[in-house]
């Protein structure tokens, strides 16, 4: 497996990550929230954002990340739009007759890059995922100007659903700084087979492949031991 130096992983200084995925519910919160806590204990002034974030908890993401950097910062900042339904923000906020104020996010943005060294960046859903009519999870990566990581399941179906990813990325021309494959645990031909032909088909790097890692919530340890071997050449050992 190969692994990326953290150094090298965004041009020039290193200013964090945007963790999308090839879906919802892929893991992206674990991994995003996992990023934060490797990077805090080495020493890195961690910022995080969930700047879209929608359904019946839509803070909860949010908290999680507070939680895992170790930052002071408002909730308001970390997750400056939240919709009432499970739905793309575009979608809800249609619903809820509201529009997505994308300056609020632009603004919040800026403020945690004054007070951070780096910030992680949590996206919603997939990287099409309408934010407004016409601007999208992966238009947002543009603007952030962030290395994107790409979360996706490590199973049967997960080569179309990255190139699919991968392909929107690069067609936004997104830095993307490698992929994570998340709940590897069956290793049956499919999950052996994936992490090689991935690299192959989309030329980047597999960062981690993580197993289920219950209970990471309230034990974060558990995901630094994982991420310290996993991640090495990024975090600096």
């Amino acid at each position: 497996m190969r692994t990326v130096n953290l150094s090298s992983a965004g041009q020039g200084k290193f200013r964090g990550f945007f963790v999308t995925g090839t879906d919802t519910g892929v893991g992206k919160t674990m991994v995003a929230c996992a990023l934060s806590y490797c990077l805090k204990k080495r020493g890195f002034n961690v910022g995080v954002m969930k700047p879209f974030a929608s359904g019946e908890n839509p803070s909860q993401d949010a908290l999680l990340l507070k939680r895992f950097s170790g930052a002071g910062d408002d909730l308001r900042l970390i997750n400056p739009l939240c919709f009432k339904y499970p739905l793309a923000p575009y979608v809800s906020a249609k619903i809820e007759k509201k529009t997505a104020n994308l300056a609020s996010v632009f603004r919040a943005y800026r403020a945690l890059r004054r007070r951070h060294t780096c910030v992680v960046v949590e996206g919603i859903g997939g990287v099409l995922v309408p934010l407004k009519k016409n601007f999208s999870v992966a238009d947002l990566a543009v603007r952030l100007g962030l290395p994107v990581i790409v979360v996706a399941r490590a199973g049967l179906g997960t080569l179309n659903h990255t190139r699919l990813t991968v392909d929107a990325l690069n067609k936004n021309r997104v830095k993307i700084a490698g992929l994570v494959l998340n709940h590897q645990d069956r290793m049956d031909l499919a999950q052996t087979t994936n992490p090689g032909a991935l690299e192959e088909i989309t030329g980047l790097p597999i960062l981690a492949q993580v197993p289920t890692v219950r209970g990471w919530e309230k034990r974060p340890e558990r995901l630094e031991r994982y991420f310290k071997t996993g991640l090495k050449g990024w975090l600096h050992g």
